[in-house]
């Protein structure tokens, strides 16, 4: 199973390979985009510069060393769409990229896949969470259009993921910790960047939260209550404590069980430092699985791990369930 890592500069790429990634994903925000679609039409999703490499020299540095190193390096190109007057900069952009020798692009935009296949641009296609693919048909449409690997959304149960696993053969990659939202990604537009423009009270909620962290109620019935149950609880508490560290280490046994291709560290916007903490544990409990234990020994010790790693217990906010 493959650790797929942010990565924001090229002096992390050597830290990051000998803390276990094997794959990085990162993002390009240029700044004639900014000027020319502000903030509020992001290339990637990402808004803040803090986010993504900011030149293309300095993503072909990063990626030119990361390939020293073994590594692939994945670019996001994951807007829900572009716009008419955008699709001749993306393109561009594209073409840099794939000059610089990135490996792969990951797209949510089902225009950007089509215009790719059609031009014959030589990319490996990697779909984004974006794509929300929920099921095997989702899958077979993605591949027809030239996929080699899925990121799966977060809201997957262990039991719907088996399922999907058995119906293609397709890479899988999952998140694996950090910032597990309650809403499906491929169906938000909300606009997160209005306070890099100076608006903050444009998107905030009359209580001061984010509108997108509203509370909500909800009732589960039927033979999966218990799961939808427990999916709620850990919504809520999203929700209601703001951010929390939620965390998707202890099902590792399973996802290598399932067949799982890749894991994904979430966090272009994190430091060195914390990416360095989140290889600590999930590298670690990726190895774990070397030792043969049974599953219930393999999460009391990834449990143990993740208190050394950061210093709390863990909270029990899991992808996953």
């Amino acid at each position: 199973m493959r650790i797929v890592s942010p990565l924001n500069t090229a002096a992390e790429v050597d830290t990051l390979v000998d803390a276990g990634a094997n794959e990085f994903y990162a993002g390009l925000l240029p700044a004639a985009w900014k000027e020319r679609f502000s903030h509020c039409s992001p290339i990637n999703r990402r808004e803040w510069p803090q986010s993504n490499f900011a030149t293309a020299e300095e993503l072909g540095k990063a990626t030119e060393r990361a390939h020293e190193r073994g590594a692939p390096v994945n670019l996001t190109m994951n807007a829900h769409y572009y716009t008419r007057e955008q699709y001749p900069v993306v393109l561009n952009e594209l073409e840099r990229a794939l000059d610089l020798g990135i490996d792969a692009l990951i797209v949510g935009d089902i225009g950007l896949m089509l215009t790719l296949r059609e031009q014959g641009l030589p990319a490996r296609l990697h779909v984004s969470t974006v794509g929300t693919t929920f099921n095997s048909r989702t899958a077979r449409l993605y591949e027809e259009l030239g996929a080699a690997r899925l990121v799966l959304p977060r809201h997957f149960t262990l039991s719907e993921l088996e399922r999907l696993r058995a119906a293609t053969s397709l890479e899988l990659e999952m998140f694996i910790i950090n910032a597990l939202c309650s809403f499906i990604d491929g169906l938000c537009t909300f606009q997160h960047a209005l306070d890099v423009e100076g608006y903050p009270d444009l998107y905030l909620g009359t209580d001061g939260c984010h509108a997108c962290r509203l509370t909500y109620e909800v009732e589960a019935h039927g033979p999966e209550a218990e799961t939808a149950r427990k999916h709620y609880r850990g919504w809520k508490s999203l929700l209601t404590e703001g951010t929390c560290h939620f965390c998707g280490a202890c099902a590792i046994w399973e996802l290598d069980r399932i067949g799982m291709n890749s894991v994904k560290i979430i966090g272009r916007i994190h430091d060195t430092e914390r990416k360095l903490r989140d290889l600590s544990l999930i590298a670690w409990a990726r190895d774990l699985l070397a030792e043969g234990l049974t599953k219930k020994d393999y999460i009391g010790r990834v449990m143990a791990r993740y208190a050394d790693v950061y210093g709390f217990p863990c909270g029990q906010r899991c992808y996953y369930p």
